[in-house]
């Protein structure tokens, strides 16, 4: 690597000035063009030309295409079902050899152990999983074609019409790759979800373990009739010898299979016979014995079902629904069919559950549990009040926990933290916490009762008025009535599962009359959620469909490749005409008719060009391959040297590597190619075998050079006869770029693939194309006979009502007519081409240390600072290396070149609340996912252009520490795919405007990021990353931030608070109160800037309640408001104010003194029109910092202040790295602790 490092270092060196630039220095940027490769998918509609779509639809490929795509995930459930068998059959008769070790240190286990011995055991369990699988003799095919074409096929236990399915995937197996690599993670050696080590170690065992213990306890404390009963009922019926033998460790070995996991949780819970009945299980007997002594048994767990025997599933419910028939039927098997587990419909479990709930008052309360997240909501349904059981949460911490008065944030922190590891509370003890008369369990009742009647009569209605009514002439999702009844039903079911959920608990301590069958009950009722979406897509669903089928022409190889050769597999050709681009597919059974007997074209004849394509793939793989193999060994006739050297290795880098024997395997590989007919088209040209310092050099001049395109002329008219006869199939590429008519710039993804095509291309080598193409197929599923908007007719624009310009227009008026949805009123073909981006490359995947070499050689650093407001979407503050502002802005208005102006905040909040209503209201749903990704795409190129301008880095909030909550109008998600869209684009910057052949235009891109990201990584490339603490409520000109716990507690704790202030005094000639305090004194070490005074400056917005109950603004001023208060308390201004504070013996003073004081030192202040900062604190020029009043060299409101901060943040980081010496530099932490960040803003 440090040969690359150099050589960037003289590319540095080299670049040139870049002119329009802010200064006249050289650009860092410049340094990071073709610095690696990338693989990018193209995509472009096509048009069929001449009869190639009649052609193609009379030779059935579509039809046979589309069958494939219906049988794709008929065919996913006949691998899974290989699987479950493959997986039992392994597991039968498997035996952990450590599990007795397991059990020993499990039970063994103590609060003070630190759980290494068992991990340990847990690894080896996990290889001993592994093992087990990877000795079957299938397995290594289970993710390869033989799955499907041979295995499945064979197999005895799957059904003919499950093979007929399996065969019609002959040669079309790679639709599974991805599906195939999901399904052999099953099997990994890992601790991980969704393995089954996971299943049966990490979730099971532990519960069989506990049940070992729990059941000793059981058959003690149970009749011996009872335990008789149970032994001969369940003994006999399921083979199992004697009940107790599950209470052995060693009986877990014979719980792997799902036939072994059923037997076990039939002894639990009992099952029901064919005849209808009841064979009562362990649980069952427990629960009897329960109801009649005082003394309870512990109730057994249920095992999981091993993977992909998951519980009882929705069987009937396809993938989706298709038309109103499935979805009626649906609705009525999900509520009436039994699931044959648990012997109960989904009527009959809400029933049971009413019963549960309806019997609580005879339950231990103590025992049964609520769910921490739902407690507000049962605060509010219970008591009438959110808070009620969340301040007596509190106030039971405070009790047990009292504050010391010394860091109150730090309490907070402590007291979250142990909060947020609650993850259920008991009826009782919410019922204590209360301190309320009225009854958690009295409303558990009367909730419970009105819920099944609700879902009871709901069914009913939709009974009556839609599964055995009529069908209508309208389809249900244009029939609103009807849409409502389902909706309904479903919220009915909805409601009771929300409900029931609150309940739910997997400790080995609840209640086992009330969650004896609670877990069999809720499962059942929890089923809802698919189906519910289910039938909202299909109820909401657009008027056309997205739905697209992979097109095959009969041909597994279609659009592997390119190459010549390669032509008669792949049956793929490109073709050019003037401007125009043509894929041409051939028939299989004309496979040379572009190869061989092409005529002559005759003179002026108009032709296309056919694209001769040769590629060199992988030489570190490819030249050893055919070299090498046993049919081309004797052709190419290596002798015992070069023979030696391969196998010794001695050519590769590393201990062994001897330059010598790398030098002549590559005069041989030389030869080799001098040989090969096909290769030597290429016309290589190697430099001196003594130049090359390792193979991997010698490997990149041939892949650099083993690529080559070139033109053959066809005759159009011969073309054309191909066509028509169905000998080839031909597409135009379509997309606007190519019309006659295209107007502006053209799309990146056309430029790319033109640029394929450049001469200069064709030499240099900066875009190549690849194999691996897709083509699909899209049918029409609109139809219209009127336009949507006529011609000549005025409409309103979208956008109306979010312009911002002086220009706006409420109408518009078209010449021509508009149609909604135009695209899915024809079929469409689409082509998805990958090509190589930078195919030449320096082999430079991380540009970390060259962008820090970069920074410390630069005098003038700029950086680009961006915020999630909480006012704002993202803002944007750009600083120079003196830490002045040159730009801020927001990124609320989008503005365009033609003065047009769009409030994006306010359209896309508009957008949301009717997405949420129509949601809610099962409307069709616009969808809300284009606007955003425009908006993105907006921001991410106007950043770029700002990285451009001023060779700036990029600022950013680190999501993986500490991520801010709160008012945030960019959620997490989106922010992320707009990080994610951001190092995209700078991985690749081609700006449109510059000449193709300058820096930074289409074949000299600028490579800003890394190629590969490491999340724990605080740079990537020229993006910075930095904690969001502090930036965005602190003074601009001081660095003050507020960090004292400012919450009234006692009036004792009261007086010791404000008694550690130094000084608090009017000043007569501000006009104000003071403050005057230590940090230190009140148990806050700040190691730079220890003392302040904090003034009564001003007015602050502050958040009441107003008239109507609600919280509302207003503003205060300060000083009257502190006059005030000490006027009612007879407190003299002018005189020794803090002592006669001291004096003041009364609650309300002290909690309106605290109120102010935070108002004081409140530096944000927002309401609807205004959003600013203002410090209570004086600075170096003797002024309050007010954002109102910013000149634009510091932040002009709040967010701006936050956007600027997060750029200080990256300048200090800067700071770091120009002080690092050459041997640090590079290794210099990026991030900043809260200390150091004060004392760095707080110095500057």
């Amino acid at each position: 690597m440090t040969h690359v490092f150099i050589f960037c270092l003289l590319y540095l060196k080299k670049t040139k000035y870049a002119p329009g630039v802010h200064k006249e220095e050289k650009m860092k940027i410049n340094a990071f063009i073709n610095c690696y490769s990338m693989s990018k998918t193209l995509r472009f509609k096509l048009a069929p030309e001449y009869e190639t779509e009649k052609n193609l639809l009379e030779k059935g490929f579509l039809d046979r295409d589309k069958l494939r795509a219906d049988d794709y995930d008929l065919m996913k459930k006949v691998i899974d079902k290989y699987h479950k068998h493959f997986i039992d059959k392994a597991l039968e008769g498997f035996k952990f050899d450590l599990l007795q070790d397991y059990a020993e240190a499990f039970y063994s286990q103590s609060a003070d152990d630190d759980g290494k011995k068992l991990e340990e055991i847990k690894k080896k369990m996990c290889k001993e999983l592994a093992t087990c699988f990877s000795k079957q003799d299938e397995f290594k095919l289970l993710d390869k074609k033989e799955l499907v074409e041979k295995i499945i096929p064979a197999a005895e236990f799957i059904e003919d019409e499950e093979k007929d399915i399996a065969k019609r995937f002959n040669g079309f197996t790679t639709y599974f790759t991805g599906f195939n690599e999901n399904r052999q993670n099953l099997y990994a050696a890992e601790l991980k979800h969704g393995t089954i080590a996971f299943r049966l170690i990490e979730e099971n065992l532990p519960a069989f373990l506990y049940n070992c213990k729990k059941g000793v306890k059981i058959f003690e404390g149970l009749d011996e009739g009872d335990a008789e009963t149970l032994n001969n009922e369940l003994g006999e019926i399921l083979s199992i010898g004697n009940v107790k033998d599950i209470l052995s460790v060693e009986y877990y070995n014979k719980t792997f299979t799902q036939n072994g996991i059923d037997v076990y949780n039939q002894i639990i819970g009992g099952y029901t016979q064919e005849d209808g009945t009841k064979i009562k299980g362990v649980n069952e007997y427990v629960n009897l014995y329960n109801q009649t002594h005082d003394k309870k048994l512990p109730s057994l767990a249920k095992l999981k079902k091993q993977i992909l025997s998951d519980s009882y599933s929705l069987s009937f419910l396809p993938a989706k629904f298709n038309d109103d028939s499935e979805l009626l039927l649906s609705l009525k098997k999900f509520y009436s069919t039994v699931n044959e587990e648990i012997g109960l419909s989904v009527e009959k479990a809400i029933q049971e559950m009413r019963d549960v709930f309806s019997h609580i008052d005879d339950c231990d309360l103590h025992n049964v549990f609520i769910d921490a997240k739902f407690i507000n909501k049962v605060s509010n349904d219970v008591f009438g009040n959110w808070g009620v059981l969340i301040d007596g949460i509190n106030a039971e911490y405070e009790k047990l926990n009292p504050f010391n008065g010394k860091n109150l944030d730090n309490y907070e922190e402590k007291r979250k933290a142990f909060l947020n590891k609650i993850e259920s509370y008991s009826v009782d003890a919410l019922q204590a916490y209360s301190g309320k008369e009225e009854k958690i369990a009295g409303y558990v009742q009367k909730r419970a009762v009105e819920l099944c009647d609700s879902v009871a009569c709901a069914y009913g209605n939709m009974s009556d008025k839609v599964i055995n009514a009529r069908e209508g002439k309208v389809k249900l999702y244009q029939d609103d009535e009807k849409t409502e009844i389902i909706k309904t039903f479903l919220d009915a079911v909805q409601e009771f599962k929300k409900f029931a959920e609150m309940f739910c608990y997997d400790g080995t301590d609840g209640d086992t009359t009330f969650y004896g069958e609670f877990a069999n009950y809720y499962g059942q009722i929890a089923e809802i959620i698919p189906l519910y979406n289910k039938c909202r897509n299909y109820l909401t669903k657009k008027p056309y469909s997205e739905d697209k089928i992979k097109i095959n022409f009969d041909n597994s190889q279609l659009l592997d490749g390119w190459d010549a050769n390669k032509e008669k597999d792949y049956l793929t050709v490109l073709l050019l005409k003037g401007n125009n681009y043509y894929l041409g597919i051939l028939d299989k059974n004309h496979k040379n008719v572009l190869i061989k007997d092409v005529p002559e074209k005759g003179q002026g004849e108009p032709c296309f060009k056919k694209m001769i394509y040769k590629l060199l793939p992988g030489p570190e793989k490819m030249l050893p391959k055919v070299v090498f193999s046993a049919k081309n060994i004797g052709f190419y006739n290596p002798d015992r040297e070069i023979l030696r050297i391969r196998e010794n290795g001695t050519f590769k880098t590393g201990d062994d590597f001897n330059i010598d024997d790398c030098h002549k395997l590559i005069d041989f590989y030389k030869e080799c190619i001098s040989k090969n007919e096909d290769w030597k088209t290429f016309g290589f040209k190697f430099k001196e075998t003594s130049e090359y310092k390792n193979i991997g050099q010698f490997y990149n001049e041939v892949k650099e050079q083993g690529y080559k395109i070139s033109f053959a002329d066809i005759p159009e008219s011969y073309v054309k006869d191909l066509v028509n006869d169905g000998k080839l199939y031909l597409f135009k590429f379509d997309n606007k770029d190519f019309s006659p008519y295209s107007k502006g710039k053209k799309n990146l993804h056309t430029m790319y693939f033109e640029g394929i095509f450049d001469p200069e291309n064709i030499k240099e080598k900066v875009y190549a194309l690849n194999g691996g193409g897709e083509l699909f197929f899209r049918h029409k599923s609109l139809n219209y006979d009127k336009p949507t908007h006529p011609k000549n007719v005025p409409i309103k624009n979208k956008t109306y009502d979010f312009r911002t310009d002086n220009a706006k227009k409420e109408t518009s008026t078209f010449e021509y007519d508009l149609i909604k949805d135009k695209r899915y009123t024809k079929d469409q073909y689409t082509l998805h081409c990958p090509v190589t981006l930078n195919f030449k490359e320096r082999g430079i995947e991380r540009i970390n240390d060259l962008v820090r070499q970069s920074l410390r050689e630069s005098d003038d650093n700029y950086v680009i600072g961006i915020d999630r407001g909480e006012r704002n979407l993202i803002y944007i503050s750009v600083i120079d290396g003196k830490g002045k502002i040159v730009e801020q802005f927001s990124m609320n208005n989008l503005s365009s070149g033609n003065d047009v102006s769009i409030d994006f905040h306010k359209m896309l909040e508009t957008r949301e609340r009717e997405r949420d209503a129509s949601r809610k209201n099962w409307n069709t749903i616009d969808n809300i996912k284009d606007l955003k990704q425009g908006y993105l795409s907006y921001v991410v190129k106007k950043i770029c252009d700002l990285v451009v301008k001023y060779d700036a880095i990029v600022a950013m909030e680190d999501l993986n520490v500490g991520f801010k909550h709160g008012r945030e109008k960019f959620e997490r998600q989106v922010y992320q795919k707009f990080e994610k869209a951001l190092v995209d684009k700078m991985s690749y910057i081609v700006n449109k405007n510059a000449s193709p052949h300058s820096d930074g235009g289409l074949f000299r891109a600028y490579q800003l990021t890394n190629k590969k990201y490491n999340e724990n990584e605080k740079q990537n490339g020229f993006i910075f990353y930095v904690r969001a603490w502090n930036t965005s409520k602190i003074d601009p000109t001081t660095g003050f931030v507020n960090m004292l716990p400012l919450k009234y507690q006692s009036k004792e704790k009261s007086k010791e608070f404000f008694d550690k202030f130094e000084d608090i005094f009017y000043d007569e000639n501000k006009d104000m109160f003071g403050f005057t305090f230590r940090y230190d004194d009140f148990g806050i070490n700040i190691d730079h800037k220890n003392e302040w005074t904090a003034y009564s400056n001003g007015e602050r917005i502050i958040t009441v309640r107003n008239s109507f109950g609600k919280w509302d603004k207003a503003k205060i001023a300060l000083t009257p408001a502190f006059k005030k208060l000490f006027d009612d308390y007879n407190v003299d201004c002018r005189g020794d104010v803090k002592r006669q504070i001291m004096n003041v013996d009364d609650k309300d003073f002290f909690v309106r003194l605290y109120k102010l004081l935070s108002y004081t030192m409140q530096l944000r202040n927002s309401d609807d029109v205004d959003d600013y900062i203002l410090s209570p604190v004086v600075n170096a020029e003797g002024k309050f910092f007010d954002s109102r009043n910013s000149d634009g060299s510091l932040p002009c409101d709040a967010d701006a202040n936050g956007a600027y901060h997060i750029a200080k943040k990256a300048m200090w980081a800067i700071g770091k790295i120009k002080e690092a010496d050459e041997e640090s530099f590079k290794k210099t932490s990026l991030a900043i602790d809260n200390k150091t960040w004060l004392e760095f803003v707080q110095k500057a």
